[in-house]
């Protein structure tokens, strides 16, 4: 708020937003090649080194707000229905169900894996198409006759440029955009962890536009 306040240009980039995939689906999504939005699932493993303390969540919420976040976005609005479940394993996975008023969900399971490395995959299904992503490491199977193995490609994906590009140029046209979709992914989070915490029980509200 001081900031804010202060006339001082602020954003909040969320880089999975910024991800040369998600951009290249988000772009689909404007041009009307998948029509409107109806399933997404996402898969996140993050590679945490610390093990989480007894009692703690494996996943607070500003751990998995920019999967919350990429929903909202891919839906252009926040969920009316909230519902999520914990392993009964500390490093077991978080499962998220997000409903939205026009009859669209989102599937979202977040995992915390100190020893494994990270791993994300997307799946958005629209009424007229669907759009597939799948780091995998950028890792291609290569088979022969005699044994299999990976080669790795070593995609850069320079999110961090893209996010630079998109504040310089707002800055510049003065149509930078609020914070109010950190907002409303960290909303969101709550209710997600405020469901976790009571066994799943499924939270509703009024929904509202990002």
């Amino acid at each position: 708020q001081e900031c804010l306040s202060s006339g001082s240009k602020l954003m909040v980039g969320n880089p999975l937003r910024y991800s040369a995939y998600q951009q290249s689906v988000r772009r689909s999504l404007d041009a009307g090649k998948l029509g409107r939005p109806a399933a997404l699932r996402i898969h996140q493993w993050h590679a945490y080194q610390a093990e989480p303390g007894p009692g703690d969540p494996i996943a607070r919420p500003s751990q998995f707000s920019r999967e919350l976040d990429l929903a909202c976005w891919f839906f252009d609005r926040a969920p009316n229905q909230v519902r999520a479940v914990r392993h009964q394993d500390p490093r077991g996975p978080l499962v998220i169900h997000l409903g939205f008023s026009h009859g669209g969900m989102a599937l979202i399971d977040v995992m915390n894996q100190p020893t494994a490395d990270p791993y994300f995959m997307l799946t958005l299904i629209g009424s007229d198409g669907a759009s597939y992503v799948d780091d995998q490491h950028n890792t291609m199977m290569i088979q022969d006759r005699s044994a299999s193995r990976a080669a790795m490609t070593h995609v850069n994906d320079d999110f961090e440029w893209r996010m630079f590009e998109h504040f310089v140029r707002a800055t510049a046209d003065d149509t930078l955009a609020s914070i109010d979709a950190e907002i409303t992914a960290l909303r969101v989070a709550e209710l997600v962890e405020r469901s976790w915490r009571q066994d799943g029980e499924c939270i509703r509200e009024a929904e509202g536009n990002e």
